[in-house]
């Protein structure tokens, strides 16, 4: 009873945080538009991971899980802006392509770890499906994205289109993931995440793909969210990530 409570009650307050994580993005905002990453070529002993941001923001909205990830020694962890909302999910790939061979040339390394939030997500998987050479994106993690879509229309720009519940687009994306076993996937959704509707859109159907789902999480949230960052930060230091569940 009083884990229901507990749980019923933070859904009650949901939506406070959500506008709370909506001011908190905009006033970062302009933080986003200075450079993060050095330039300066060295040896990583780990798999890079490279943030990439969702529609209509920019970098920003890393501030807080890039100082965990660093913090927790997951480094190198890079960043980019994506630009334009006006292009398609394969031209912002194409940005991803660039940005992975510039971390490549800085690091010595080819293999690659993404994480994205919201359209981020579908960017992350369509790179790693489609753009990348094979096996050297190992992981996508994906927060609050629509990977089957969402009812939550907005007509701005090519890739809104291609984030349409159940599109061909996302459709013929889901099936290239399922037979994609060079890249594990791991997806954060949340039942209380009114842009992404339904909720169960944030996550991929297929058995191999890791799920984790948060009752209580708006959609800018996942941004800021310890929850989110300890899970990310659990599954990316798993021995064996096969095994995390």
């Amino acid at each position: 009873m009083k884990n229901r409570f507990q749980r019923y009650t933070a859904i009650a307050i949901s939506p406070f945080k959500a506008i709370a994580s909506l001011l908190l993005c905009t006033a970062i905002l302009p933080a986003g538009l200075f450079p993060w990453d050095g330039q300066q070529p060295f040896v990583s002993q780990r798999t890079p991971i490279l943030l990439i941001h969702g529609y209509l923001y920019n970098k920003a909205g890393w501030l807080y899980l890039r100082h965990r990830l660093m913090k927790e020694g997951l480094e190198p962890v890079f960043t980019m802006n994506l630009g334009s909302p006006l292009h398609s999910i394969e031209e912002y790939s194409q940005r991803v392509k660039e940005k992975a061979k510039e971390i490549a040339q800085l690091t010595g390394r080819s293999d690659l770890i993404l994480i994205g939030h919201s359209m981020g997500g579908i960017i992350s998987s369509y790179y790693a499906v489609h753009d990348a050479a094979p096996g050297t994106v190992t992981d996508v993690i994906t927060l609050g994205s629509p990977l089957k879509g969402t009812k939550y229309k907005i007509n701005i720009g090519k890739c809104t289109l291609q984030m349409r519940l159940d599109c061909d687009f996302l459709k013929q994306l889901h099936a290239d993931v399922s037979s994609s076993p060079q890249t594990r996937f791991f997806c954060i959704g949340s039942q209380s995440d009114w842009i992404i509707v339904p909720q169960e859109s944030a996550l991929y159907s297929h058995p191999e793909a890791k799920k984790l789902v948060i009752p209580d999480m708006g959609h800018l949230q996942y941004l800021f969210s310890n929850r989110v960052a300890n899970a990310i930060i659990e599954y990316l230091t798993f021995e064996t990530r096969d095994s995390f569940h």
